[in-house]
C-alpha cells in the first residue's frame, strides 16, 4: 500500500525590517520553484504575488509607520504563512532660525526648529565661529571674530537617518563712530 504524498510548504518573510522615509527595503525571500505568493495587505508593495517584492513607503509624518505584512506562500494545494514587521523612520529635520546679519564680536543666536527627539545626534558645523553657549540641540549664542558670510550647518541623525540644512549669516564690521574731537568751552 502507498500512502499519500506529504509535502512541507515553507513560507518565509523575511527579518523585521527598519529603514528611513524615501529609501525601500526588500522582504521576503527567494522564490521556489512550483510555489505561488500572495503578500498582504498589498500596500506599498512593488508586487503582491512575488516571493521577495519592495517596499516604498514614505512616511512624511513625526512617528514611525509600522506595517506587517503576511506572506502566504502555496505548493501542492498547502499553504503556510509568515509575517514580517516594516518599520518606516520619518526623516529628521534639520531646519533653524539664526539672527543676521550681526555685528563681529556681538552673538548670533541660533535655534534648532525642527523635528527631531533628545535621542538624534547634532552635528553642528559654525564656520570658525566661537560658541559662546549652548551644546547638543541647542540653542546657541555664537561669535565670529571677523566679518563676511558664514556657512552654518546642521547635521540630524536620528534612527539612522540623516538631515543636512545650510544657512548664511553676515557679520558686518560695527559702524566707526566719531563725534569729533574734544571740545572745550
Amino acid at each position: 500500500i502507498i500512502g499519500p504524498e506529504l509535502y512541507t510548504v515553507v513560507a518565509n518573510a523575511g527579518p523585521d525590517l527598519n529603514y528611513c522615509s524615501g529609501s525601500s527595503m526588500a522582504i521576503g525571500s527567494p522564490s521556489l520553484p512550483s510555489y505561488t505568493y500572495s503578500w498582504s495587505p498589498i500596500a506599498n508593495l512593488s508586487s503582491s504575488t512575488v516571493a521577495n517584492p519592495t517596499v516604498i513607503i514614505i512616511n512624511n509624518g513625526t512617528s514611525n509607520i509600522v506595517t506587517d505584512y503576511v506572506v502566504t506562500a502555496t505548493n501542492n494545494g498547502c499553504s503556510v504563512t509568515d509575517t514580517v514587521r516594516v518599520t518606516v523612520f520619518p526623516l529628521p529635520t534639520s531646519i533653524f532660525s539664526a539672527t543676521g546679519p550681526v555685528c563681529v564680536a556681538e552673538s548670533a543666536f541660533i535655534s534648532y526648529t525642527g523635528n527631531a527627539g533628545a535621542g538624534a545626534t547634532y552635528l553642528w558645523d559654525f564656520d570658525g565661529g566661537i560658541i559662546v553657549s549652548g551644546s547638543g540641540q541647542g540653542p546657541y549664542l555664537i561669535s565670529w571674530p571677523v566679518s563676511g558670510t558664514k556657512n552654518v550647518t546642521l547635521t540630524v541623525l536620528q534612527n539612522g537617518c540623516l538631515s543636512s540644512t545650510t544657512t548664511v549669516i553676515t557679520m558686518v564690521n560695527p559702524p566707526d563712530a566719531n563725534a569729533g574731537a574734544d571740545v572745550s568751552f
